[in-house]
């Protein structure tokens, strides 16, 4: 009897450690509390084993160290994109530019929107809220479970610089600076991309 204790404790005690550490890897749920915030980032965006060199604070730039693509959009290109998207994601377009949503980003019905602002400058606004239409109670997704791909087209540039490796996807900031974002350029296809952990206004530049 003592034997069969003992090994009933020992099971005991490994399935609560195995549920306990399977529940760390999820992640905390979506209507719990993330902090602190650089834990959270880790976490979602899966950067939790990156190098310690690539741990640099944001690029904050004024717009005025900054040029901003223009672009003639095509007569009949489809400036906005509205999507009911949940665990299995989708992918939005607008103006050419694409929004990739992958599996798991979301885990509950979610409603995702780009447009692209009117002008000439290559600038796009992303929302992603919980509740559909914008019921009231809606609340929006600040911080995505596995990061979204923006990619940004700059086929139909009109300014577009010599050195297309200055490209870059900027983020608007509240106090009207930018922020500079970790971009991937592709000549082939022509377009750049970054990895989102939430939505805001994006832009394309070179600086």
């Amino acid at each position: 009897m003592r034997r069969m204790s003992t090994w009933r404790i020992a099971a005991t005690l490994f399935v609560a450690a195995a549920l306990s550490a399977s529940c760390d890897l999820m992640g905390p749920s979506a209507d719990s509390p993330l902090a602190p915030e650089v834990e959270a980032s880790e976490l979602l965006l899966g950067w939790g084993d990156r190098d310690e060199d690539d741990q640099s604070a944001p690029v904050i730039v004024a717009e005025s160290e900054l040029t901003f693509i223009e672009e003639n959009v095509p007569e009949h290109a489809a400036l906005s994109d509205v999507q009911l998207l949940g665990l299995l994601g989708g992918v939005l377009n607008a103006g050419g530019h694409v929004v990739r949503v992958p599996l798991g980003a979301v885990t509950s019905l979610t409603r995702f929107s780009m447009e692209r602002v009117p002008g000439d400058r290559a600038v796009l606004e992303l929302h992603a809220t919980r509740g559909i239409l914008g019921w009231l109670g809606s609340t929006v997704v600040k911080l995505f479970r596995v990061p979204v791909t923006l990619e940004m087209s700059y086929a139909n540039a009109t300014n577009l610089p010599a050195d297309v490796s200055t490209l870059k996807i900027v983020r608007f900031r509240d106090d009207g600076t930018f922020q500079v974002m970790p971009t991937e350029i592709d000549p082939v296809r022509k377009v750049i991309t970054t990895q989102l952990e939430h939505f805001s206004l994006y832009a394309m530049a070179s600086n």
